[in-house]
């Protein structure tokens, strides 16, 4: 219960002193309010296997890569509150508390996986430091209405399962194998997580450990049965073979059972593979692993393409100057981000060398696979921070209950408090605190950070007046605005910052970056598009305004030259030097 208390302390003391989300009525980010906007068409139809955002992408909807697992978090979150606030309320609340729930959780859990490897007391210790790691917290303040903690809690659950599993006990993989298949049904970024267990567990069976053929064999049948169930409950079964690279699909169970039969014909042949060698079996292995991508590439021939195999190249661009998409380009914010792997990569492969010769060196490997390969991804896409934070957390608690033993014996009375509480400093939040003594914000940060400015509240007060209810209106705006707008008002949007609405973003893109009037009419016809959105914060529209061409669109309404059937909104005086608003008459 300390642990959880830890967390929720943090968390609690970060409401109050910092928070300026939920206290305005904020989300984090337009996915959270996507994620609000999807629940409540679930919670009004009732509609399990319909993904379509009928308001996104106007007039077409357009269709989602989520998957209902966090759904029915938020869902089992928002409903008992609702006969007392009403539902959208009762919504936003749960939406507003879900992230630091499952941080709590996800720092129990993490004292369960990790107490066989640490000692119980370190573990939860280590369960406690998650509210210390920047790439973690980032993640888990309130406001957060999306799965990145739920993907936290499913990969340390797992972790939990693989680490008793390397360590001998029976029946663990197939758990570890199931709770991973959850992993996937929350989102395809679980496979690099199952790829590092992979790994693992291959190398054992290379190695020549006994029963490795056996832990793989039980760890992807764990998956394939998870991954069977899950497909019955996310698509049913008229949708159960439909193909798609970015949400748990047919796809993914045929590699899991294309990995299960390579697995339970290694396990056949028994005995034999004891007589080949570490050689023999590693061209075994390296044979196997082509095979089963070879298979999986002639039934999928877009499945080396990976998740994002059905969007549009033009689109990627526009995905590069999203924050938690980015790499970090300067060393305050490795420091802040990534700086952990300073420490925990290091002090890893001293614990794989003290653990050689026992069963603990397996799961000391793979702590430092996930540190290492986590920390290359983050570098190169934030996001993976979160990851990074998780298992670095776990070698630092190691490394710290060590110096702690160390101390204890040498250093008495008031020394020995100053010491271990530097100690605790150093290792726990240096590089953190590190980055931030270089942290310039004029000069450094995250490439593509982005800081919302624009106060959606405002406008969707104002377009939500009677004078615009007689039906709903099509928006052209930023694609960073589209999700508060579906969630605030009535109206439909053409962009909403997600992989799967390319049309809409890149129609967005031409329309406001117009030089041709066939083409702004053709355009505006398709999309039968009524408003056109223009925040003045600088920046927000700087994809457009930053053009030499001076007949880009958004150049012409900013100073008055724009065709005659497009007339200008008077707003109110209090959203005059914010925005500007365009109605667009039929061309």
């Amino acid at each position: 219960m300390a642990t959880a208390a830890f967390v929720a302390m943090v968390h609690i003391a970060w409401y109050l002193g910092f928070d300026w989300l939920v206290v305005n009525g904020d989300m984090a980010d337009g996915d959270s309010f996507a994620r609000l906007v999807r629940v409540t068409l679930l919670y009004e139809s009732g509609e399990w296997f319909n993904s379509v955002i009928p308001r996104s992408n106007a007039p077409f909807g357009d269709t989602l890569h989520w998957t209902r697992l966090f759904d029915v978090i938020l869902l089992s979150l928002a409903v008992p509150m609702t006969p007392f606030l009403g539902f959208a309320k009762a919504l936003y609340y749960a939406g507003a508390v879900v992230s630091p729930l499952l941080h709590v959780l996800t720092a129990l859990a993490l004292a369960w996986a990790a107490s066989p490897l640490i000692g119980r007391a370190g573990a939860y210790v280590a369960g406690a430091l998650t509210a210390t790691s920047f790439g973690v917290l980032g993640y888990a303040i309130a406001g957060h209405a999306d799965h990145h903690l739920l993907f936290a809690l499913i990969t340390v659950l797992a972790f939990g399962f693989l680490a008793r599993a390397l360590s001998g006990r029976d029946g663990c993989a197939m758990a570890a194998g199931a709770v991973v298949a959850v992993g996937v049904w929350s989102g395809t970024e679980a496979f690099v997580f199952l790829g590092l267990c992979l790994s693992i567990t291959g190398l054992m069976w290379v190695a020549g450990e006994k029963e490795a053929a056996r832990l793989n064999f039980y760890l992807v049948f764990g998956l394939a049965a998870g991954l069977t169930l899950v497909l019955l409950v996310e698509r049913g079964p008229s949708h159960y073979i439909d193909v798609e690279f970015d949400r748990v699909s047919i796809v993914h169970l045929s590699m899991a059972a294309l990995l299960l039969a390579f697995w339970g014909a290694v396990l056949a042949v028994g005995a034999h593979w004891e007589r080949t060698g570490i050689a023999g079996r590693l061209v075994v292995g390296m044979g196997g692993a082509a095979a089963v991508f070879a298979a999986l590439w002639l039934i999928f021939p877009d499945v080396l393409k990976g998740p994002m195999a059905d969007v549009d190249p033009e689109l990627l661009p526009v995905f590069e100057g999203i924050a938690e998409y980015s790499p970090i380009a300067d060393t305050a914010h490795f420091l802040i981000y990534v700086g952990g792997v300073l420490i925990a990569l290091p002090w890893t492969l001293w614990r794989i060398r003290e653990e050689w010769s026992g069963k603990e060196r397996w799961v000391w490997l793979f702590i430092a696979l996930a540190v290492a390969v986590f920390a290359v991804f983050a570098v190169n896409w934030v996001r993976w921070s979160m990851y990074l934070g998780i298992f670095s957390i776990v070698a630092m608690t190691d490394l710290l209950f060590r110096i702690d033993g160390v101390l204890s014996a040498r250093l008495r009375g008031a020394p020995r408090i100053l010491a271990k509480a530097g100690a605790v400093l150093l290792l726990v939040m240096g590089p953190c605190l590190a980055g931030v003594a270089l942290l310039d914000d004029k000069k450094t940060k995250v490439k593509g950070e982005f800081k919302r400015e624009c106060d959606l509240k405002t406008v969707a007060a104002f377009l939500n007046q009677p004078r615009w209810a007689d039906r709903p209106y099509t928006i052209v705006t930023s694609v960073n605005f589209g999700n508060e707008l579906m969630y605030r008002t009535k109206h439909l949007v053409l962009s909403t910052l997600l992989h799967r609405n390319s049309s809409g973003i890149l129609d967005t893109t031409r329309l406001l970056g117009s030089v041709d009037e066939q083409e702004l009419t053709r355009l505006v016809r398709k999309r039968r598009a009524d408003l056109i959105l223009i925040c003045l914060v600088p920046g927000s529209f700087k994809y457009f305004t930053e053009k030499e061409d001076q007949r880009v669109l958004v150049k012409r309404l900013l100073r008055g030259d724009f065709p005659s059937w497009i007339d200008e909104v008077q707003l109110p005086p209090e959203m005059k030097d914010e925005f500007r608003l365009f109605r667009i008459q039929a061309p």
